[in-house]
């Protein structure tokens, strides 16, 4: 019997593994059709932009003596005057250092040398130049007004209203030519991409229906809102008890507390769940976002995670040698359904599967505010930013449940205001549930939907805050007994 229990649970492992693999490189090529098709129209728009702002600098003039030639004149007047400042600048600049190599070579050989000729000479160089520049501008002023006096400004009109018109018929004309040509390269690119879509569909069609052979027996079968059902766990290290026979559950978009003193347990049930441990009675059933529900205790510790369940640690885990943008991509890792085959050859879907997961990473860092740190090297930065960092690689995952092991630690009281509004912001953006270890009672008791205190592994209370607050057995697990009851229960 438990021969065939073993095969039952391997089999289901591998079909498990093949639906992931099938569903992550059709939610990849459906990315990917989306971005890609993105890009194509963004190309297109910039392509039409610029040949409008080519078309706008060609026909300008054309524009200016129509509407203000005079203004025209003037802007074109100071530009060259500009240029003309540059070029006797960079001649007196000439001048000056040549002036200054042949003093300190005169110096050199007599020590008493008189340079305030070679000065005097500079001085009146300069002189000339800035007189050179007046008469250049009086000139072109000169020309200008000369020039104005000849530009007949009805001609002028027609001329630009001419122009005009061939400028709208050649930006028509573009418009039409990169239209078709985009047009032609999204068709073809939506129509191979579909292709894979649908192929990979069925695949994932095909391993659902594989997979519903082996998936949790009816006795198992938990309320159609509840995502994680904890059933009479238990651990046992030797002849320690770290928790004992303990049940919960976590509902659909629920912020879940769990709460005990130090030394209660409440680390273990977490390594339990995600398979760090494997417990020594119970079970621990979860619902996929493909709503089906498994067994957990089936699964090695590292195929939790394709399953939907993501979590942070006590100790920031951040891979400090890093960028924050590759953190989270190594986070996403599991997601890569391109096999060693397709990664040794570069197949192509290696290259969209890693472009679709960094505009991922993108969008992850924007949410959580961290784009400013996004080149950065993970050594270093502030404590509160390694903690959102822990945070934001969890949501790479696609979570159907984060776990999340003491996530205010060593934060002060503003950014423990802040990782509040950011854990109900990504239960509600994300739509995932949350089970959350927390010290902070204040934090804990502000955002959590229902909570569950235990001591000693056991369980203690269950219920929402206000009934948790309330709790005798929680306020003598956290508080202790009073003197004065401590001396009725003895004298009992």
């Amino acid at each position: 019997m438990a021969q065939k229990n073993e095969l039952k649970v391997k089999k289901y492992a591998r079909r498990t593994e093949r639906l992931n693999r099938c569903n992550n490189r059709y939610s990849c090529y459906n990315n990917y059709l989306t971005e890609h098709s993105i890009v194509l129209n963004e190309k297109r728009r910039q392509a039409i932009a610029q040949r409008e702002a080519e078309l706008g600098r060609k026909y300008a003039q054309a524009e200016l003596e129509a509407n203000d030639p005079a203004s025209m004149l003037n802007r074109l007047n100071q530009k060259a005057v500009e240029d003309k400042k540059v070029e006797l600048r960079l001649k007196y600049r000439a001048k000056r250092e040549k002036t200054k190599r042949l003093i300190a070579k005169e110096q050199r050989k007599d020590a008493a040398y008189n340079a305030q000729p070679m000065l005097d000479e500079l001085a009146r160089y300069e002189q000339s130049l800035n007189a050179e520049l007046e008469r250049y501008a009086d000139e072109r002023t000169m020309s200008a007004e000369a020039k104005l006096t000849t530009i007949d400004q009805p001609s002028a009109k027609v001329l630009y209203e001419k122009e005009s018109r061939q400028r709208a018929e050649a930006l028509d004309a573009y418009k039409n030519k990169i239209n078709s040509i985009y047009d032609r390269k999204i068709e073809s690119f939506e129509k191979k991409t579909k292709k894979r879509i649908e192929r990979w569909s069925d695949k994932t069609r095909k391993a659902q229906e594989k997979l519903k052979e082996v998936v949790v027996d009816n006795e198992h079968l938990v309320d159609d809102d509840v995502v994680l059902s904890v059933e009479n766990l238990s651990m046992h290290f030797g002849g320690l008890k770290a928790v004992s026979e303990l049940s919960f559950k976590c509902h659909k978009n629920e912020i879940f507390g769990l709460i005990g003193p130090n030394g209660a347990g409440k680390t273990t049930v977490f390594n339990c769940i995600t398979q760090f441990y494997k417990c020594t009675m119970g079970n621990i059933v979860f619902r996929t976002k493909a709503d089906t529900l498994i067994h957990l205790n089936n699964f090695a510790v590292h195929d939790i995670v394709v399953q939907g369940i993501a979590r942070t640690f006590q100790n920031v885990e951040v891979i400090r040698e890093c960028t924050v943008m590759e953190n989270l991509m190594i986070a996403a890792t599991r997601q890569f359904s391109a096999n060693l085959f397709e990664q040794m050859f570069h197949f192509p879907i290696l290259k969209i599967e890693e472009s679709v997961i960094r505009n991922k990473a993108l969008k992850v860092l924007q949410f959580m505010g961290l784009m400013q740190y996004k080149d950065m090297i993970a050594f270093g930065l502030p404590y509160g930013v390694l903690k959102k960092i822990e945070i934001a690689r969890t949501l790479m995952c696609d979570p159907q449940l984060i776990i999340m092991d003491e996530p205010a630690a060593g934060l002060n009281d503003t950014e423990t205001a802040e990782l509040a509004k950011l854990i109900r912001k990504i239960r509600d953006e994300y739509d995932c549930a949350i089970l959350l270890v927390e010290h902070d009672m204040s934090l804990v008791m502000d955002i959590c939907d229902n909570i569950c205190a235990i001591s000693f592994g056991r369980l203690l209370a269950y219920g929402t805050p206000d009934d948790i607050q309330s709790n005798k057995l929680v306020q003598e697990a956290y508080l202790g007994v009073a003197e004065d009851e401590y001396e009725k229960e003895e004298s009992a």
